[in-house]
């Protein structure tokens, strides 16, 4: 086991712009520079960094430190993991339609597999289900946005309704790993809000492309 000192002999600062670094800063600059982003562009995810740097042993690791980054600030953190109805609770199965091979012969020839989708394994029984009760429950919480949607509009296939559902498509087609938290606040009864977010995500992009 290699000693590591507990202090770092030394730390940088640095701020990430959609996952690429910008280069290495005092903490003030890093700081004043993702706080700036994290409000002229709200759509963008903005990560404030620390590196920490550790000695190191040059003949067992050939670097003379190692560096430990640390996010310290995200304007779109990943959701955490957690057990969701959509997590596999057994393992795949062969698929019976093309007895695991991933492949269907047909009159023309073989094709892949509808079924397994060419991977020759399929979810058990009691996952297909759970997986099919996520889909429902997601269904209905878009359903009840639109709905939603409609009661301000007045009326079916209205602004308020329309744009929103632009905002969603964009959304999922840009930034999909936003979607966990969206569900979750829909989950809360925060429907007006994420309709809100969705007509503005749209018209910032609308903007975006314009210009």
């Amino acid at each position: 086991m290699t000693d590591q000192p507990t202090a770092p002999i030394r730390t940088v600062w640095t701020y990430k712009v959609n996952g690429e670094v910008m280069g290495t800063y005092t903490e003030d600059y890093a700081r004043g520079m993702y706080e700036t982003l994290a409000e002229l562009h709200p759509t963008t995810r903005v990560q404030l960094v620390r590196f920490d740097h550790y000695a190191s042993d040059f003949a067992t690791t050939g670097k003379n430190w190692t560096s430990v980054p640390t996010v310290v600030a995200d304007t779109h953190p990943e959701p955490q993991k957690k057990s969701t109805a959509v997590e596999l609770l057994d393992p795949l199965r062969p698929c019976r339609r093309c007895k695991g091979t991933g492949t269907f012969h047909i009159w023309s020839g073989p094709v892949a597999c509808r079924n397994c989708s060419g991977t020759g394994k399929v979810p058990s029984a009691r996952d297909r289900r759970r997986i099919r009760e996520a889909d429902q429950s997601i269904y209905r919480l878009i359903k009840a946005m639109r709905t939603r949607a409609e009661e301000r509009d007045g009326r079916r296939n209205g602004r308020i309704e329309f744009e929103s559902h632009q905002g969603f498509g964009l959304l999922e087609q840009n930034e999909p790993h936003r979607l966990p938290a969206l569900f979750r606040s829909l989950e809360v009864g925060r429907v007006d809000d994420v309709i809100d977010m969705l007509i503005a995500y749209r018209n910032a992009h609308a903007v975006k492309e314009s210009a």
